[in-house]
């Protein structure tokens, strides 16, 4: 079983002091002159593009340091609404309006790096220079809701309007042909700016323009034991398997947060002694003898247990295709390893006999024996 932490927050109302009047007999003060907007910098200092680097964690306008960028596995903040958030406020204003600004970057960057620099520094429908190596590249800030949006999937890429999947082909080249306008690329946060460089190149190749997708939220520091699934497309389904399996397709999910482990027996159990689950299922039986220890995961476990169970935990069930992404991956793979077969070196099957168990005769497998 496995749970979702949905981020759940109490809105805070926005007090301030009333402004206090001035006295009747007090003379009145001259207004004190506000400093200059960042936009209001004289001409030559606001003339001409400025570079910032990339440097390992480091944000850098030649020798200073701006500020350390944010993991790959956890690229946002919790702004003061509650939401999950690219920028960085310490970044506002450093880059004047008016210019092409470049953001040099090497081949270790991230493409969670570039969404905090864009989100911090640029607008939707604004663009900076990336550079990497020689090469340079527009590259815009797309709006959330863009049209036409740029995915790698699986060993290949596919290409999407507001309709769902509209083209799929082994390159980027391959779903743009009559492509124009702007291209949103939505690449996952942990993955190197080369893929994102290769998406660029073929959409300027087709005559469109790039574009860096905002499409989901980012992930944030998960709360302990659980992690983060980014948002974003997901195989689901099985055409193979049980007829309740099929078909095979795929849906778009919002970024979420799943436990890492299975619930446990003693996590379970201090649930039942809160008052707030029912005794555990089987948990005195002898044939659950080697099921029981403190650290095994809760099993068996029916739905309304595990319900409670996560309420009680200030958390929730997934859905089943939470669930599914989770375990598969964003690409449908079988396991949680890839598609090869299951061994006892990957996981615990029947296949997998623990404790010396010999079957009764004619049992087709080797678990299927009194002790378990």
């Amino acid at each position: 079983m496995r749970r979702v932490l949905p981020l759940v927050c109490a809105a805070l109302a926005a007090c301030q002091e009333p402004s206090t009047p001035v006295a009747p007999d007090e003379p009145a003060t001259a207004p004190v002159e506000a400093p200059p907007a960042a936009d209001d910098a004289p001409a030559d200092e606001a003339a001409g593009p400025r570079t910032l680097s990339v440097r390992g964690a480091e944000l850098r306008r030649g020798d200073e340091v701006l500020t350390q960028l944010r993991p790959a596995d956890a690229p946002g903040r919790v702004d003061d609404g509650f939401e999950a958030v690219y920028d960085h406020p310490s970044l506002a204003g450093v880059l004047p309006k008016g210019a092409s600004h470049v953001v040099d970057v090497d081949a270790e960057t991230t493409v969670g790096a570039l969404r905090q620099i864009w989100a911090s520094v640029v607008a939707p429908g604004e663009s900076l220079t990336l550079k990497i190596g020689d090469a340079t590249h527009a590259l815009t800030r797309a709006a959330p809701d863009e049209a036409a949006v740029l995915r790698p999937r699986a060993e290949g890429w596919a290409l999407y309007r507001d309709d769902g999947k509209a083209a799929e082909g082994a390159a980027p080249a391959a779903v743009l042909d009559g492509v124009t306008g702007l291209v949103a690329i939505d690449v996952l946060d942990a993955s190197t700016v080369d893929v994102m460089v290769q998406a660029i190149a073929a959409v300027e190749a087709a005559g469109a323009t790039p574009a860096l997708s905002f499409a989901f939220a980012p992930c944030v520091p998960a709360p302990k034991d659980m992690v983060c699934i980014p948002g974003g497309p997901a195989i689901v389904g099985y055409d193979d398997g049980l007829p309740e399996e099929a078909p095979a397709r795929e849906l778009v999910l919002s970024t979420y947060y799943v436990d890492r482990y299975e619930v446990t027996n003693s996590q379970y159990d201090a649930c039942h002694e809160a008052g707030a689950c029912k005794v555990r299922i089987n948990r005195t039986q002898t044939i659950m003898k080697p099921f029981v220890g403190e650290e095994q995961p809760a099993m068996p476990m029916d739905w309304h247990r595990a319900r409670s169970y996560c309420a009680w935990a200030g958390k929730r069930l997934p859905t089943e295709w939470e669930w599914e992404k989770a375990a598969r991956g964003p690409d449908g793979e079988l396991f949680p390893w890839g598609n090869d077969e299951p061994t006892c070196d990957k996981t615990v099957f029947r296949e997998c006999a623990p404790y010396g168990c010999k079957p009764y005769p004619g049992k087709a497998h080797r678990w299927d024996c009194n002790e378990h």
